[in-house]
Order: structure tokens, then C-alpha cells, then sequence
């Protein structure tokens, strides 16, 4: 059996489960599994790179970011393949080009164009464990390194998993799978979801849900990968993301990565997104998602949802087109967030209007309503998310 594992961050943040980790893996492969191994960076490794360029300027040059954030998934896939071989485990790491992994020439936010894993396939032959790099990969023009984008490890593992019809896509984290909302909201109590389809599972990651990145999920309904979500430590049922029905409202999330641009008079939308589009092409910045614009008496906001990190960037881009067009440069606020509800059959019901009504009860004001098929979502104050997760949970969960 051909078996793809993902390990988070969290799972290999020290040496000890790491080795622990390794101990596992030894025992798979005795049993006669064929092994590819995706690594995240260890613990905060990430957070505390994006930390230490910010200490340098807060509008880096995207491609030195790569190049930076990169270095993570080295040290954790290497350290992974030293503790597989001093347990006597033939194994050998990879990084994202090492093991053929293309993409487009988007910094930060990279999708993978294909994959030739030429070596993958060599020493898989050969009877090796391969660790992985996850979250980057290479333009095959350019020989640019590439980073995927924030939870890109999982599009790295489900994309390997698709390459080599693998048996099984696991993806490790440090929660038994997926939940009706997020756990650590303090005075909620989440349902363990034990299956769920592509689609819901996608919308429930594009709008806050932090355990799978929605453009893994988007790779594995194409490629028809089932994609198993459960602890690292590999105990209880997990997650199982596959084809199938559902036809109620299955979870609440939120996501407080959000800014709006707020483009003065003048500025109808499509000058707004000219401006945008033009001004991170001319910055090197990967698109953030764009998830809802509407028109002021002072111009146009323009609502997107980024890391953080990215924001003071986009800014900066989007007003030095703006200053070249003598144009008045927008300003970013950050005091909004989403909740959202993820679901079947929402169309014509009356979820919508009983959610409403809850957050109205509850003085949280909505800035403004976005639908889709499969989800409700709700622009209010950052610092009222959270309460407003929790009480629509309470209301359509239970």
C-alpha cells in the first residue's frame, strides 16, 4: 500500500515527537508500506520567520520572503530523515523542487502547474521513506523557489497523493479531524464531523476553518483523492473528506484575516480592481481573495482576505499605482472579520433570516451579506466574531 501523510506544524514541533513520529513511520514500513511524507515547518517556525523580516521592513520583497519561509520545511524534513536513519529506516528528504514540484510564478502564493517526481519515484523504488518538503515548489522557468501559500502542505500531500494514486491521503494535525466549529472558542461545545464531502469542505475552509487549506481540498475532489484528517498521534476516527450527500447545515467558521480597501470618489469597481490588480503585479504579490465589494457615498470598498502579513504590502503597491495615476491612494482597515455558516440546502430556506435575527437580538451589527449555495456569510466587527460563532453554533448545531 502507497500511503501520503501530512504532518503539521504542531505535530513536529520538537525533536521528541519528531522521533516519535519516526518510530511510527519505521513500523509502517516493516509492514510493507510505501511511503511519502509531507513536512511542515516545526511548531511557530513560520510565524517567527514572517516576525523576524518584519523586524527588517514590513513591505518585503515577495521573492526574498520565499526564499525565507522555505527554509522551514528544510530543517523539519531533514531532521525527520536523520531520525528515520538512526532508527535504522532507510530514508532521504526532499524539497519541493528536489522532488519536482512546478508551479506558477506567483510568490506567496503559488499553484502547482504539474509535478515530476522523477526522484520520488527513484527512491521509492529503491525501498525508501521520502520526507517531503511540503508548502514549496519551483518555476520551471525562472528556477524561481516558490511558496505555496499559508496550510500549503496540505495542497503539496493531496497533489503527491494524486500524482501516485496512492491508497490513502492522511493529513496530521493536533486535532482528532474536523468540527463544527472552531474548538479553542471558549463556552462552545464542537461536534466531531466523521464525514464530509469536497464541496462543504471547501467552503467551510475558504471561510475560516483551519484544518485543511481550501485549494488541498479543490486538488482532491479533481483528482478524486479521499483525504483523511485525524491527530498525528493517529488515535480515534478522524475526518474523512469524500463524495457524498449532506442537506443541513454542518458548521459555523470565521476568519478575522480581513482588510478593506477603501477607495476615495472617482473610484468605480472597475477602476478599483485595475488599480488592484495592477499594483500587485507591478509589487510581485500574489491575489488575495476578493470576497465583496460594494459602492459608498465616498467610493468603493473593497473587501479581501489575506495573511496579515501581506497587508501593509498590498497597501503600499495599490497606492503607488494610484500616486503614478495622480489618483488619491486607498486606505486599509482590519476591524472586520467573517462568520460564516456551511451547509446543504440553504437556498430558499429560512436560515438565513433565523441567523439574522440572532445577531440582531444580540446588538452584532452585520456590515454585510454574502450567499452561495452552500454557505451564509456575515461581514461584522473583528471583535464580536467569535461571540457571534459561538451563538449560531448554539442555534444550528446544537
Amino acid at each position: 500500500m502507497l500511503i501520503v501523510k501530512k504532518y503539521g506544524g504542531t505535530s513536529v514541533a520538537t525533536p521528541e515527537k519528531i522521533l516519535d513520529i519516526a518510530k511510527h513511520l519505521k513500523k509502517l514500513s516493516e509492514e510493507g508500506h510505501k511511503l511519502i511524507i509531507i513536512i511542515s515547518a516545526m511548531g511557530d517556525t513560520t510565524d517567527d520567520l514572517v516576525d523576524l523580516s518584519r523586524r527588517i521592513t514590513h513591505t518585503p520583497i515577495q521573492r526574498e520572503m520565499d526564499m525565507l519561509l522555505s527554509a522551514g520545511e528544510r530543517i523539519s524534513m531533514a531532521l525527520m530523515s536523520m531520525a528515520l536513519n538512526s532508527l535504522g529506516c532507510s530514508a532521504i528528504s526532499f524539497t519541493g523542487s528536489q522532488s519536482g514540484v512546478l508551479t506558477d510564478g506567483s510568490h506567496n502564493s503559488a499553484r502547482i502547474i504539474d509535478i515530476r517526481p522523477f526522484r520520488v519515484e527513484e527512491e521509492l523504488k529503491k525501498g525508501r521513506i521520502v520526507i517531503i518538503a511540503g508548502f514549496q515548489g519551483v518555476n520551471p522557468q525562472t528556477k524561481e523557489i516558490t511558496t505555496l501559500g499559508r496550510g500549503g502542505s496540505d495542497t503539496t500531500a493531496v497533489a503527491m497523493a494524486a500524482q501516485f494514486k496512492a491508497d490513502r491521503c492522511d493529513i496530521l494535525t493536533d486535532v482528532r479531524g474536523i468540527y463544527t466549529i472552531d474548538p479553542r472558542i471558549s463556552g462552545v461545545v464542537p461536534k466531531h464531523l466523521e464525514k464530509l464531502d469536497y464541496a462543504m469542505t471547501m467552503e467551510m475552509a475558504y471561510w475560516g476553518a483551519r484544518v485543511l487549506h481550501y485549494r488541498s481540498v479543490e486538488l482532491a475532489e479533481r483528482a478524486q483523492v479521499p483525504v483523511l484528517v485525524h491527530l498525528s498521534s493517529e488515535e480515534g476516527s478522524g475526518s474523512l473528506i469524500e463524495t457524498m450527500e449532506a442537506t443541513h447545515i454542518q458548521a459555523v467558521n470565521y476568519n478575522a484575516q480581513l482588510a478593506v480597501l477603501k477607495f476615495g470618489k472617482g473610484f468605480d469597481l472597475k477602476i478599483s480592481l485595475e488599480a488592484i490588480e495592477a499594483g500587485l503585479t507591478h509589487g510581485k504579490l500574489s491575489v488575495p481573495q476578493i470576497i465583496y465589494e460594494r459602492g459608498t457615498e465616498n467610493g468603493r470598498e473593497i473587501f479581501i482576505t489575506a495573511p496579515p502579513e501581506h497587508f501593509d504590502s498590498i497597501l503600499a503597491s495599490v497606492s503607488e499605482w494610484c500616486k503614478h495615476h495622480k489618483k488619491t491612494p486607498p486606505t486599509l482597515e482590519t476591524h472586520l472579520a467573517t462568520v460564516t455558516l456551511s451547509g446543504r440546502g440553504l437556498v430558499n430556506s429560512k436560515a438565513l433570516f433565523e441567523a439574522s435575527s440572532t445577531l440582531s437580538k444580540n446588538a452584532i451589527e452585520t456590515e454585510a451579506l454574502i450567499t452561495t449555495p452552500l454557505s451564509i456569510t456575515y461581514v461584522v466587527a473583528s471583535s464580536q466574531v467569535q461571540n457571534a460563532a459561538q451563538l449560531l453554533h448554539k442555534q444550528f448545531v446544537g
